[in-house]
């Protein structure tokens, strides 16, 4: 489980951000996500702050996103369904209009009433927000 200063884990398609610490988990994607990144970053690390703290708001920025290798992609749906009623905030850089259907689609009412979306080159302003108590 990582510590409150965790280093960035860098994987091929996920990147843990240096903004991630205490509550606030912020991951990059990018290219075609793999399983093997997208565990180890999302799943390993979300779920630890989870167990730590009880709650976590969460920003991906998408940054030359291609998408999903399909076993990926069902790993990002159980993802979502277990740690969805644990996130307080959640924002979003530059994301792709498919990832906005599919969190309209799935996601709890109470998740998409504590959102935000941002354009791409807006990283430092979600980053203030998604670690602020401000209203979405």
């Amino acid at each position: 489980m990582p510590n409150d200063q965790t280093n960035p884990t860098v994987g091929k398609t996920v990147i843990n951000l240096p903004y991630t610490e205490l509550d606030t988990f912020c991951v990059r994607y990018t290219g075609i996500i793999n399983t093997q990144d997208y565990k180890d970053v999302c799943v390993d690390i979300g779920n630890a702050i989870i167990e730590k703290h009880g709650q976590l708001r969460m920003l991906i920025e998408y940054v030359d996103f291609l998408g999903w290798e399909d076993d990926a992609a069902e790993l990002n749906l159980k993802t979502i369904f277990y740690q969805a009623p644990f996130a307080t905030r959640l924002a979003y850089i530059n994301p792709t209009e498919r990832a906005m259907m599919k969190s309209r689609l799935i996601l709890p009412p109470k998740i998409l009433g504590v959102m935000r979306i941002y354009p791409a080159g807006e990283l430092e302003e979600a980053v203030r927000w998604i670690k602020s108590n401000e209203p979405a």
